[in-house]
């Protein structure tokens, strides 16, 4: 027969407690999210090149520097193909006090309308490229922060290809 310590007990109590309260504030956060928020995250995280006829890189400076400084737009497949690869691919992360080397707004256009998110390049490999998503582009509820490296260095090569479109961000 196994004795447990008064104080043993409590933290099993306590740790218990602790692992209701996450399930049950998960699921309100995924009750908050609604319809909405899992269309906007499932249109970016889940896109398809079949599906995307465009993709523009949109300037975006609040704090730091522009990937681009004037709007770019992509219609190779294979480019947008390659994009909607690096999303597919990307991860929930959390950011520890990211630094930014440059950022952007990237809009999709399909068939059913656009949908954008704020991709910013961090300055150290403990970041790497993050993927915001908020209930709107820039601002609002934060749906949820990812990370996809690829994209970064994918963006970083479309917009080298279009170098009259480059800002004079580090690459």
């Amino acid at each position: 027969m196994i004795t447990l310590t008064r104080n043993l007990r409590i933290r099993i109590i306590a740790y218990t407690f602790l692992g209701y309260c996450l399930a049950i504030t998960v699921a309100l956060i995924a009750a908050q999210c609604g319809d909405g928020c899992q269309r906007r995250l499932k249109a970016v995280l889940e896109c398809s090149a079949n599906d995307i006829r465009i993709v523009v890189i949109k300037p975006y400076s609040e704090y730091g520097t522009s990937l681009v400084y004037q709007e770019l737009t992509i219609t190779d497949h294979k480019e947008i193909q390659g994009l909607c690869g690096a999303l597919n691919r990307a991860k929930l992360y959390a950011p520890n006090h990211p630094q930014t080397m440059w950022q952007a707004v990237v809009e999709l256009h399909n068939k059913n309308g656009m949908v954008s998110f704020y991709v910013t390049k961090t300055m150290d490999d403990k970041n790497g490229t993050l993927v915001y998503i908020f209930s709107h582009v820039t601002y609002g509820w934060l749906y949820g922060v990812f990370r996809s490296d690829d994209l970064g260095a994918m963006l970083e090569r479309i917009v080298k290809t279009h170098r009259s479109f480059q800002s004079n961000a580090p690459q």
